[in-house]
């Protein structure tokens, strides 16, 4: 054998070796995948936005099943309720897990791994105390008006109920929400609040497996599939950066540090404007309200306040009017952000991935697509024309951040809703008619 000949054989077979090595990731890759989520503390704004991403990335990514381990002392009922709506209409099975041991998964907690297609609990886990509280100046106070408590039950029993096969004792529905009813790990399972008792992730998958879920009422099935997640491989959930940064924000701490920066900057800005920290001051404020879980109403009711003492300003100040123009272009602003954010309802929400609901385009949807931001940096320009140039610098800086923003939320406005496209010819302008 020539040398040649020798040396094309040796290629050969490298790049044989080479292909084989290449393709062998790829055969892997095609095994079950779970996507791994988590509830680990209260249940509020950013973890209904959390747990929509992850849905979304579940059945996008083409994945067996959606495991949620859950911590949580629990939260609040609208955001609980919105949760649990995500777990009931997803095709992908959902696997509830409270874990690992110490672990709890009380009040708000019970809800949702009650709205799980499959629930299984740590040794060494509880779960219960759904009756509702609320927190006043004494502190944290229990419920006992009959219709709030009424339809806490009546919620847990209907999602309980929903559950076919595996069957769950919906009877129990009362007794967590009145009685406070509280059950470990094995009790669970033998009381029918469960399915399984399970140690860890892993556990969990090799006991589900081949399992079926079957959620029906009235003789209309919801769901009807089964699990399979032999071998499985556990993928963890990375959430976005603005899921992220509004976890942040909804610390109670971070939030309330921010309300007092807010007004202690606002203040300064308001009685030594020239500064920016007007401006600033009520970047502040709106994180905090934002943290806090307010939404447009209050926010636009703070702004509509501002504008209104920055004409009380005016009337005491004699100049050239520039807070008085100022106060009516901010309480333009904000009463316009105000409008578009009740038309919107529901479906509002500051993230650029709109919520689920209909297309809105009347009201102030018919003269721009963006009407809440145009509202918004209506108000900061108008802050801006008594304050300074450097606070109309970063009016400037807002509305480029924002119109970018525009930018990416249109691309999943037109994913979401086919009749987008026809909206945005028969509305040309995102925030400022003729202009932009």
């Amino acid at each position: 054998m020539s040398r040649s000949a020798r040396s094309r054989r040796l290629l050969l077979l490298a790049a044989v070796v080479l292909l084989v090595g290449s393709l062998a990731p790829v055969a892997q890759a095609q095994g079950p995948r779970v996507l791994l989520a988590e509830i680990a503390d209260a249940i509020d704004r950013s973890t209904v936005d959390y747990i929509a991403e992850a849905v979304d990335e579940a059945e996008s990514g083409g994945y067996a099943a959606l495991v949620v381990r859950f911590d949580t002392p629990g939260g609040g009922l609208a955001e609980t309720e919105a949760i649990a709506g995500l777990f009931l209409r997803t095709d992908v099975p959902v696997l509830g897990w409270v874990g690992e041991a110490g672990a709890h998964a009380w009040s708000a907690g019970t809800i949702l791994l009650e709205s799980t297609d499959i629930a299984a609990m740590a040794p060494g886990t509880t779960i219960g105390s759904v009756q509702p509280v609320v927190i006043g100046p004494g502190g944290i106070e229990p419920v006992t008006d009959e219709k709030i408590v009424n339809a806490v039950v009546e919620s847990l029993r209907v999602k309980m109920a929903l559950h076919l096969v595996p069957d769950r004792n919906e009877s129990l529905a009362r007794a967590f929400v009145v009685d406070n009813l509280n059950l470990n790990a094995t009790d669970s399972v033998r009381l029918g609040a469960t399915e399984y008792v399970a140690a860890s992730v892993p556990d969990l998958l090799r006991r589900a497996d081949g399992a079926r879920v079957v959620l029906q009422e009235g003789g209309i099935r919801l769901k009807d599939l089964s699990v399979s997640v032999t071998d499985a491989e556990i993928v963890r959930f990375s959430p976005s950066i603005r899921v992220s940064f509004l976890g942040i924000l909804s610390d109670p701490l971070v939030a309330s540090l921010l309300l007092v920066l807010g007004v202690y900057t606002l203040v300064f800005g308001l009685s030594a404007p020239g500064h920016g920290a007007e401006i600033a001051g009520v970047l502040f404020l709106l994180l905090a309200l934002i943290g806090l879980g307010f939404t447009v109403d209050p926010i636009a009711l703070l702004l509509i306040v501002l504008g209104v003492i920055l004409l009380v300003i005016e009337l005491k100040t004699p100049g050239l009017g520039a807070f008085g123009i100022g106060g009516i272009v901010s309480i333009a602003g904000a009463g316009f952000a105000a409008w578009a954010g009740r038309e919107l309802g529901k479906a509002l929400t500051p993230y650029p991935r709109p919520s689920s609901g209909e297309l809105v385009e009347h009201g102030p949807f018919r003269l721009v697509r963006h009407p809440v931001y145009a509202g918004a940096l209506l108000f900061f320009a108008g802050v801006g024309l008594f304050s300074s140039l450097p606070s109309l610098a970063l009016t400037g800086v807002l509305g480029i951040v924002w119109a970018l923003k525009l930018r990416v939320e249109e691309r999943f406005l037109r994913q979401t809703y086919p009749a987008y496209a026809g909206y945005c010819e028969r509305v040309r302008w995102r925030l400022v008619p003729g202009i932009y």
